[in-house]
């Protein structure tokens, strides 16, 4: 699902899964819904409005969180890879203190 430079704030609450990838990026989203499962990417990268993740989400891919105002990652996130360039996350914690918080991440991380 290609979302990209969209105006949507917000996905539908009884979004649970996404078949493939979701590109969310250069978008206005504020808040993505609790317990989603993307089968693919979830690439993020400058969505300045969105402040922090859901609770259950997992991503079966990499998840992109370049240019983002997230400061927490939930504790039950799964992803593969996750890229945390230009974030405030990457400037405050080591990557063991990252996965330490979220034991889920399957693959590297890149800060």
């Amino acid at each position: 699902m290609n979302l990209l430079r969209s105006p949507i704030k917000f996905l539908p609450k009884n979004l649970t899964k996404v078949g493939g990838s979701l590109y969310l990026i250069d978008s206005q989203i504020e808040k993505l819904p609790d317990n989603l499962v993307v089968n693919g990417r979830l690439d993020l990268i400058n969505c300045k409005n969105l402040q922090e993740l859901p609770n259950g989400l997992k991503v079966k891919s990499s998840l992109d969180l370049q240019d983002t105002n997230i400061r927490f990652l939930p504790s039950d996130l799964e992803c593969g890879t996750l890229i945390l360039w230009d974030t405030p996350i990457a400037d405050m914690y080591t990557k063991e203190q990252i996965r330490k918080q979220s034991p889920g991440i399957k693959g590297a991380i890149i800060k």
